[in-house]
C-alpha cells in the first residue's frame, strides 16, 4: 500500500513548476497558509536552484515542511486564489514544499539557542501541535518533557492517516528530527489523566491530545464486525508500522457509512487492502457530503460505490456479527442552524444491503476533558484560566487540518514564552 496520492516529482517537473509562479506582490498564497509560509520566497529560491534555502524559509514557520506538503489540501488553502488559475492552473504548492523538503535535508537547519533558561515545559500529545510546540519552545532553549499515549509519535500522522496516502517511514524521519534535539525527553505509551498535577514540576504544560472517536450509537458496536473508522484506521497503521499483517477479515461487502473524509479514508483502504465490493452510504446527496472532492475522486478512482439518501436503521445477523444492515430513505429540506440541508426520513421506505462488515465514518466526536471542572479557556490563546496550562489544535478547536494544527503549536508556544518572561520581568 505504497501508492502514495502525492508522488515525488522529478527534478525537471520541480524546476518547470517552480518557474510558473508570479512571484504575486502581497501574494494571497501567503496569506491563506495557517502557518504563514512565505510561499513566493521559498518558490523563488527553488527557481535559484537553492533549495537548502527554500526549505529554512519554510521550516521557520512550519517545522512539519515534508508532512505538509504531502497532506495540505493546499487546492483549498494557499492555492485558492492562485492568479494561475486565470492563465491554465494553480501552482502545485504543496509538491514544491515536499520536493524542497526531500531533496535537502533539513535536519540541521535550526540549531537550538543555548539553554538561556531552565525553564521546563511538558508537552502532552506528539500530533502536529504537539510537534510544532516542541519545536518552537526547543528553539528557544527551554527544556521539555513530552509524553505520548501511543506507542508511536506523530498523533493523526502517523496513526490516523491512512498508509497509502503517506510514507510513513519518511513521516518518521521528519517527527525524529524534532523529537532526537538536545533538551527533550519523550515517554512513548505514558497517558496524563491530570494535567495540573504536571505544574508541579514544570513551568508550563501544552495539552494537544486531539479529539475522540466517531459518535455513534453504542448498539451498533455490539457486533465483532462492525468497526469505528477511526479505529479501523489505526489498527491499519499499526499493523504496517509493526510490519505485520492486518489481521481484520472484512469479507467481501464492505459498507462503510458516512461522507466525510475518515469515512472515505476507511472506504479507499478497504479497497486496497483487496475487498472487491465497499460501498459508501450516506444520508444526504454527494452534493452535500463534507468529504473534499479530491477524496470522492480517489474513491471512485479506487473502485468504491456510492449510495446517497440512505440512513441506517438497524443492524441484524447472527453469531454476533452484522449480515444486513436496513436503511431509510431519507431526503433533504430546508438548510438548518449549521447551513446544511436538514434530513427528513420518508416515511416507511426501506432498503437492505447485504454486508460482511461494517465502518462506521459519522463524524468525530471531542473528548470530554474531565479533569477541567469549572476552568475557562480561552480559545484565542488556548490558556486555561488561572493556570500555565494551554489546550491546542483539535482538543481545543475539534477536528481540522495538520496545517492548522502547526499554527496552534506555534501560537502556544509564542504564548508560553510570553507568559513565563513577563513572569521573570515582575520579580
Amino acid at each position: 500500500m505504497s501508492n502514495h496520492i502525492n508522488s515525488k516529482m522529478s527534478d525537471a517537473t520541480a524546476n518547470a513548476e517552480a518557474s510558473r509562479c508570479l512571484f504575486c506582490f502581497d501574494a494571497p498564497c501567503q496569506k491563506d497558509c495557517p502557518a504563514g509560509i512565505d510561499v513566493p520566497g521559498f518558490i523563488r529560491r527553488m527557481t535559484q536552484r537553492n533549495l537548502r534555502g527554500a526549505c529554512q524559509l519554510i521550516v521557520r514557520e512550519n517545522p512539519l515542511p515534508w508532512i505538509c506538503g504531502v497532506l495540505c489540501p493546499t487546492k483549498r488553502l494557499c492555492a485558492s486564489r492562485c492568479p494561475r488559475e486565470f492563465l491554465d492552473r494553480v501552482i502545485d504548492i504543496g509538491g514544491l514544499q515536499a520536493y524542497a523538503s526531500v531533496e535537502e535535508d533539513h535536519g540541521e537547519m535550526v540549531n537550538p539557542s543555548e539553554r538561556l533558561s531552565r525553564k521546563h515545559i511538558a508537552i502532552i500529545g506528539t500530533g502536529p501541535a504537539g510537534l510544532a510546540a516542541i519545536s518552537y519552545l526547543s528553539q528557544d532553549g527551554f527544556e521539555i518533557e513530552v509524553f505520548e499515549a501511543e506507542d508511536y509519535a506523530g498523533g493523526l500522522i502517523t496513526c490516523g492517516i491512512p498508509p497509502y496516502k503517506i510514507d510513513k517511514k519518511r513521516a518518521f524521519q521528519e517527527i525524529g528530527r524534532i523529537l532526537d534535539r538536545p533538551g527533550i525527553s519523550v515517554h512513548l505509551g505514558f497517558r496524563i489523566k491530570y494535567p495540573f498535577e504536571l505544574l508541579k514540576e514544570f513551568d508550563a504544560v501544552f495539552v494537544a491530545t486531539g479529539i475522540g472517536g466517531e459518535e455513534i450509537d453504542k448498539k451498533f458496536l455490539k457486533f465483532k464486525n462492525v468497526y469505528p473508522a477511526t479505529e479501523f484506521l489505526k489498527e491499519l497503521n499499526k499493523s504496517q508500522l509493526q510490519g505485520r499483517t492486518f489481521k481484520k477479515n472484512l469479507g467481501p461487502n464492505v459498507l462503510i457509512i458516512g461522507g466525510g473524509n475518515t469515512a472515505l479514508n476507511a472506504a479507499v483502504s478497504a479497497r486496497l487492502l483487496e475487498v472487491p465490493n465497499v460501498t459508501v452510504v450516506y444520508r444526504r446527496t454527494e452534493k452535500e457530503m463534507p468529504a473534499w472532492s479530491h477524496e470522492l475522486e480517489m474513491a471512485r478512482k479506487q473502485g468504491v460505490n456510492f449510495s446517497f439518501l440512505l440512513e441506517p436503521l438497524s443492524f441484524s445477523g447472527s453469531d454476533g456479527k452484522v449480515s444486513q444492515v436496513t436503511f431509510r430513505q431519507t431526503k433533504l429540506g430546508e438548510p438548518g442552524p449549521d447551513g446544511r440541508r436538514r434530513v427528513i426520513p420518508m416515511g416507511a421506505k426501506r432498503v437492505v444491503m447485504e454486508s460482511s462488515s461494517v465502518i462506521l465514518g459519522t463524524g468525530r466526536k471531542k473528548i470530554e476533558l474531565k479533569w477541567l471542572k469549572k476552568e475557562k479557556v480561552d480559545h484565542t490563546t488556548g490558556r486555561v484560566e488561572g493556570k500555565n496550562v494551554f489546550l491546542g489544535g483539535e482538543v481545543l478547536h475539534g477536528a481540522g487540518l495538520i496545517v492548522q494544527a502547526v499554527a496552534d503549536g506555534k501560537k502556544a508556544a509564542d504564548e508560553i514564552k510570553r507568559l513565563l518572561q513577563e513572569r521573570d520581568n515582575q520579580r
